[in-house]
């Protein structure tokens, strides 16, 4: 078991302040942050992201402003500190009939109705429908073939111009695992005419939709979901905000139990591996913190129709806003993002937390993304590892409105939207890496 030499938050705010992030990211030549190219006609990119691998291709999909018929791109990273700054895939969700979701999922895996097996498939929106119910829009990006397409149905209708998609897949497998079948879930808050948000899951490798029903009605129901993994099998996550509550749904899509916490408890969702145990824990944010709970309260539910109290004893650590001397990340909307990720690839998981609303340097909103590196029974447990910012920053950036790990054969990277100037910016250095790891972006 690899040990860690524990270093006060002075030491790491010292060592933050005096490294790579003064650079210019957007005009040094091996510079440690890369900035994605906007396509055009695609206002607000940044607002959402997500990551996948295709054998050797590391995929990103990045998504312009929810609800506008501007669709999303795919940019390829490879597996190395060189990435296509362009976008060889501007197709996904751009035509009229299809409405861009909130977050976007990646299908590594999939199962096409037909039967087929697909690599590289994304989910960035639903599809309006002439007649009848919208359905996910689902386009597969295979190396060298033309772009596959098909459609999930949502056994609910939903209001293109007022509801709001929010979707979500399993976490990262852990780093040099192959991917599997990828379970998908979908919610849509406050759906036009009902008293209650609506969400529906996909278990692995099927396209049959599994609706979701809580215990109670909830308006935000499906403001907030993700896929749980635990001992080989999967749970539906589904966030009720304005009841502060976490429904949880088994992979037959019944409804198992839920979990209560503070204010806004469930806003935003994440699962991964945090303790490096192989299955997962459960990222949410409240109004003011971000919680990492114990996977195995998740997995031990069963209890239908009863929302209970996490316990104290499953919050196994509470990560909160810090300022520092460049950014001052506690105006508000530590949380507006999550992700759980590798970073130096030692089996366990670092935890992303997006603050678009952050000051950097004194620019207002130019957004910041906090890293934690999170040790179970160290005395600071809650250790701020490094806060990510864009050299370059703007006010109104809002860098970090979006989060996720892209894939790596050793690591997993980060990659942070900024819808606010039309940025995505991949992440290569941080202080966690070896030697052996760092390279030339990173000296």
């Amino acid at each position: 078991m690899r040990r860690r030499v524990s270093v006060s938050l002075v030491a790491v705010v010292a060592m933050i302040a005096g490294c790579s992030w003064a650079r210019f990211d957007d005009l040094e030549e091996n510079a440690s942050v890369l900035v994605l190219k906007q396509p055009s006609g695609m206002p607000g990119f940044g607002a959402s992201v997500t990551a996948a691998a295709d054998g050797n291709r590391v995929l990103v999909l990045a998504a312009g402003s929810p609800k506008a018929s501007n669709g999303a791109a795919v940019f390829e990273l490879g597996q190395g500190q060189e990435a296509n700054l362009d976008a060889f895939d501007v197709g996904q969700c751009n035509t009229n009939d299809c409405v861009v979701a909130r977050t976007v999922a990646a299908l590594p895996v999939a199962q096409s109705p037909s039967g087929l097996a697909k690599s590289a498939c994304w989910v960035a929106g639903f599809q309006k429908q002439p007649v009848g119910d919208p359905a996910l829009s689902v386009a597969c990006t295979e190396v060298g073939q033309q772009r596959f397409l098909y459609s999930l149905p949502l056994p609910f209708v939903a209001d293109a111009d007022t509801d709001e998609l929010n979707l979500a897949s399993e976490s990262l497998p852990a780093v040099g695992s192959p991917p599997g079948a990828t379970a998908l879930i979908a919610g849509i808050p406050k759906l036009n005419g009902s008293a209650s948000g609506a969400a529906v899951g996909f278990a692995a490798a099927s396209t049959t939709p599994l609706n979701l029903v809580p215990g109670t009605n909830a308006e935000t129901f499906g403001a907030a979901v993700a896929v749980f993994r635990s001992g080989g099998s999967r749970r539906f996550l589904v966030g009720a905000p304005d009841r502060g509550e976490l429904w949880v749904f088994d992979e037959a899509g019944q409804e198992v139990g839920c979990l209560s916490g503070d204010p806004e408890f469930a806003r935003r969702v994440a699962t991964g591996d945090v303790d490096g145990d192989g299955g997962d824990e459960v990222v949410v944010a409240t109004a003011t913190e971000v919680q990492v709970v114990n996977g195995a309260a998740v997995a031990a539910l069963n209890q239908p129709g009863v929302c209970q109290k996490v316990a104290a004893k499953d919050v196994l650590v509470t990560l909160r806003c810090r300022k520092t001397s460049d950014v001052d990340g506690c105006p508000g909307g530590f949380g507006d993002a999550l992700a759980v990720g590798d970073i130096d690839g030692d089996g366990d998981g670092e935890v992303a937390v997006g603050a678009p609303r952050a000051r950097v340097r004194g620019s207002g909103s130019a957004g910041a993304v906090y890293v934690f590196d999170v040790e179970l029974g160290a005395a600071d447990p809650e250790l701020v590892t490094e806060e990510r910012f864009l050299a370059s920053a703007a006010g109104g950036d809002r860098l970090g409105t979006s989060v996720a790990f892209a894939p790596q054969k050793d690591r997993h990277i980060l990659v942070a939207g900024a819808p606010g100037g039309g940025k995505v910016a991949i992440f290569y250095c941080s202080r966690l890496l070896s030697s052996g790891q760092r390279g030339k972006r990173c000296k």
